[in-house]
């Protein structure tokens, strides 16, 4: 009796995994996006937004009406090298992507005293003097946000810092609904649309 009941359950829940594999995407006037859940976990996450493109790969779960996903492999969102140089008035930042290439950001300066200092729309280096600067973070002009990141020591000034611009899942939750799938944005928000199976 305990084996019939237990080759039901494996049953419905293999079946009810199954539903939910397939395609899910939304298409509007220049976007398309979508997600395939494939079998064994695996997912492919694809963005067409004007000219660009980012396929990403990796493992889902799902819990109850939410939909985990992970990259993989997976990959820092940004690499920080921090130094002290001679110039004790003023903090630079060299902030290129993985590949080396200088790109369009913002940069997120949150000071010792808790104020916030935005300096928008940067390329390459950014300078910024007299300022004790606790933490800062990026965004690209795609709305891909870096986690934040702590500075180390209070005389480092200096700071190189390697920025993934790829999509990067970590333990990300979507929320799922019979045939369709709320996605979140680059900085992790949800959206207003669905992706529809």
């Amino acid at each position: 009796m305990k084996i019939i009941i237990l080759i039901v359950i494996l049953t419905i829940l293999n079946n009810s995994s199954q539903s939910e594999q397939g395609n899910y995407s939304y298409r509007q006037t220049h976007y398309y996006e979508s997600i395939e859940l494939k079998q064994n976990q695996k997912f492919t996450y694809l963005l067409r937004k004007n000219f660009s493109e980012y396929i990403v790969n990796g493992n889902y779960n799902i819990s109850q009406d939410s939909l985990f996903l992970n990259s993989f492999p997976q990959r820092d969102r940004i690499i920080v090298r921090e130094e002290n140089k001679r110039n004790k008035n003023k903090d630079t930042f060299i902030v290129q992507t993985k590949e080396g290439i200088d790109f369009h950001y913002n940069l997120y300066l949150t000071l010792e005293d808790g104020n916030l200092i935005v300096l928008k729309n940067k390329i390459g280096k950014s300078t910024i003097k007299n300022k004790r600067i606790k933490s800062f973070y990026l965004k690209d002009n795609n709305g891909i946000r870096s986690p934040e990141h702590v500075i180390y020591g209070n005389s480092n000034n200096y700071f190189e810092i390697f920025f993934e611009t790829k999509r990067v899942f970590e333990n990300e939750s979507w929320i799922l609904k019979l045939d369709k799938i709320k996605p979140r944005d680059f900085s992790g928000s949800l959206t207003s649309y669905y992706l529809k199976k």
